[in-house]
């Protein structure tokens, strides 16, 4: 499979509601070839993946630009990981 259709189809899965976490995103995709194609290093990556607060406007939008696909999904997918992050945060101080 060529990097071209691997992205394509790593975007119509983003696109089409698919995808339910970064992880599951990331199962499809190589994580060290896509980081340095979307201008960040893998380790970078790693930990933006492990605290998704960490994510940029710069980094979606690059993201995006390797899949060639609309950032908001991904920015959506990105806000609902925070989300999930404060809740078990929360659910740990209680």
């Amino acid at each position: 499979m060529s990097k071209e259709s691997k992205y394509a189809a790593a975007a119509q899965f983003l696109t089409s509601g698919g995808v339910q976490s970064l992880r599951q995103f990331f199962e499809v995709l190589p994580k060290t070839k896509f980081s340095r194609e979307a201008h960040t290093s893998p380790e970078r990556l790693g930990r933006m993946l492990r605290n998704p607060m960490m994510f940029q406007y710069r980094d979606i939008f690059n993201m995006a630009r390797v899949l060639k696909c609309d950032p908001k999904p991904l920015a959506d997918l990105i806000y609902n990981e925070c989300l999930l992050m404060q809740q078990k945060k929360k659910a740990k101080a209680v």
